[in-house]
């Protein structure tokens, strides 16, 4: 049996949220690192995070190299893609000059925007978040399975966006 984690929304930052009282950058290491030893208790074969591994496009030089080196300690690949806070604008094209980018080059993420990734027999695609997100309801489903070199059993898509059966009270897009 092929198991995954997943979990979302880091929002990995160097300075705490006004709202928050803690050490914000303290308290998200510890979420993280239980996230790490519970995949390596379950032996998981991957960490599905569907976006906003940072807050910022914008975070400093210092925040990224510790965030890199709590990735590093992950007992399994960490499958990814950019939601709304990690490329900015939802403009995917600046993806390789954001932190995300240089994490996915790094080895550090495995970023399925617009591709496919198998582990054993199951395929792991996905869709950032761009400004069509939420109008573009073909984002959120996977169709594209002539492009998979090997039929998958299991098929796993990962996306970003909010779909809400109703308005949720509060100014957004939504349909």
């Amino acid at each position: 049996m092929v198991k995954f984690i997943i979990t979302g929304d880091w929002h990995w930052r160097g300075s705490n949220p006004k709202s928050r009282l803690d050490n914000y950058q303290e308290a998200l290491t510890t979420k993280i690192r239980e996230v790490f030893t519970l995949a390596k208790k379950h032996n998981v074969a991957a960490i599905l995070q569907p976006g906003d591994l940072t807050h910022s496009p914008n975070i400093s030089l210092n925040t990224l190299g510790d965030f890199a080196d709590l990735l590093r300690e992950s007992p399994a690949p960490i499958i990814s893609i950019p939601g709304n806070h990690d490329t900015g604008c939802g403009n995917l094209e600046v993806l390789p000059r954001t932190p995300f980018g240089l994490l996915s080059r790094l080895g550090l993420i495995w970023n399925v925007h617009g591709s496919n990734e198998f582990i054993r027999n199951i395929l792991i695609s996905g869709h950032g978040y761009n400004y069509q997100t939420d109008i573009d309801k073909l984002q959120y489903t996977f169709s594209d399975l002539a492009k998979a070199s090997v039929m998958p059993t299991t098929t796993i898509h990962l996306t970003h966006g909010m779909l809400l059966e109703k308005a949720p009270g509060f100014a957004c897009r939504y349909q």
